[in-house]
C-alpha cells in the first residue's frame, strides 16, 4: 500500500492511495488536465480509477479548496461505492467530494429551487416522485387519445411508449405561463396531462 493520505501539492509526488500503483494509461487519466473516457468490462477498476482521480485532484490542489466534486451515476450502489471509496482514501477532503445519481441530483435541485417556480409550476411541501414503469407508460398512451381534442388524437396515438418519456416529454420546454394554445399541441397535452 502506498500513498499519503495528508494534502500533497506536488502533482509528480503524489500516489495512488490504498494500492500499490497505476498502469501507464491510468496514470494519464489520473493526471489528465481534461476530460477522458474509459471504457473496461466489469470489474476491471473503473470506479477506483474515479477515486484515485478524485484524491488526485484533491490533493494536488488541482481542485482548490473550497471547489468541490461531483460524481453521478445511474444506480444507487454505484454511487454509494464510489463515494466510500473516496472517503476511506482521503477523509480530510471527503467534505468536497460528492457522489449521487441523477434522480438524487435532479431531486435536489427541485428542493432548492422549488420556491423559484413560476406559481402554476409551484410544488406543495410534501410532493412526491413517481417513476413510470414501462407498461404504466403503455396505459397511459393508450388511454390518452380519449382524453385528447379529436384534433389530436391521431398525432397522440402515433406516440412511441418506448421513447415517450425521454423524446416526448423529456424534450418538451416547460413553458413559464400555461395557455390554452397548449393543449392543441399534441406533445404538450401529452405532457401536461
Amino acid at each position: 500500500m502506498t500513498g499519503n493520505p495528508s494534502s500533497v501539492q506536488d502533482t509528480d509526488a503524489w500516489r495512488p492511495i490504498g494500492i500499490n500503483g497505476l498502469e501507464p494509461a491510468a496514470w494519464q487519466v489520473v493526471r489528465s488536465a481534461g476530460s477522458s473516457s474509459v471504457t473496461a468490462g466489469p470489474g476491471a477498476g473503473k470506479t477506483e480509477l474515479l477515486a484515485q482521480r478524485a484524491a488526485y485532484l484533491l490533493q494536488t490542489g488541482v481542485c482548490p479548496s473550497p471547489r468541490r466534486i461531483l460524481a453521478i451515476s445511474y444506480k444507487r450502489d454505484a454511487a454509494a461505492n464510489l463515494g466510500n471509496r473516496v472517503r476511506s482514501r482521503v477523509p480530510e477532503h471527503a467534505w468536497r467530494f460528492d457522489s449521487m445519481t441523477f434522480d438524487a441530483f435532479t431531486k435536489g435541485l427541485l428542493d432548492r429551487f422549488r420556491l423559484s417556480l413560476p406559481t402554476n409550476w409551484a410544488m406543495p411541501d410534501n410532493y412526491s416522485l413517481e417513476y413510470f414503469s414501462a407498461s404504466d407508460v403503455v396505459s397511459f398512451l393508450a388511454e390518452l387519445p380519449r382524453n385528447a381534442p379529436p384534433a389530436l388524437r391521431l398525432a397522440i396515438q402515433i406516440f412511441n411508449a418506448k421513447t415517450f418519456l425521454s423524446q416526448v416529454v423529456g424534450e418538451w420546454d416547460l413553458p413559464l405561463i400555461q395557455s390554452e394554445d397548449a393543449l392543441m399541441d399534441p406533445v404538450a397535452f401529452a405532457a401536461l396531462a
